[in-house]
């Protein structure tokens, strides 16, 4: 049994890193649908625009800190530190709600808050950006030797 599981484990290596990596997305995805669910809510249903501007801090420190828990700071990337950006998404959303609940029509408010949303939609491209950054191959480390254990 010990050489079957040695032997499975010279494999389970890269199946690891790509579960965790897979899993990270998946968490910082499902944070952003909370957020931008607690958002919408709080603004169609509740009107409360407090509970709109504090609601993403809760979530987005969650997903700061868990992908912090997971980002080690070593390595050559392109992108680093541009999950900060990816982070204040949400607040350019909340922004861009803000502007859009008037009473009165004002081009420039809509212009403005068309402004804040193509804002987000660019933080989040920068955060996908880097999430391609983390999971790409480092080409100048050598790959560990086959060996088990």
């Amino acid at each position: 049994h010990f050489k079957l599981l040695m032997k499975a484990q010279e494999e389970w290596r890269d199946y690891d890193i790509y579960a965790r990596i897979s899993m990270l997305y998946g968490v910082v995805s499902f944070l952003y649908a909370i957020t931008y669910y607690a958002v919408g809510y709080a603004i169609v249903e509740l009107r409360g625009f407090w509970a709109m501007w504090s609601l993403p801090m809760v979530f987005m420190t969650a997903q700061m800190l868990i992908m912090r828990l997971d980002i080690l700071k070593e390595g050559q990337h392109r992108l680093p530190n541009a999950q900060w950006l990816g982070h204040l998404a949400p607040y350019f959303a909340v922004t861009a709600c803000t502007l859009d609940y008037k009473y009165y029509y004002s081009e420039s408010s809509v212009a403005l808050a068309y402004g804040f949303a193509l804002l987000a939609q660019f933080a989040h491209f920068v955060m996908a950006l880097r999430m391609l950054d983390l999971a790409w191959p480092d080409e100048k480390k050598a790959d560990m030797p086959e060996e088990p254990g």
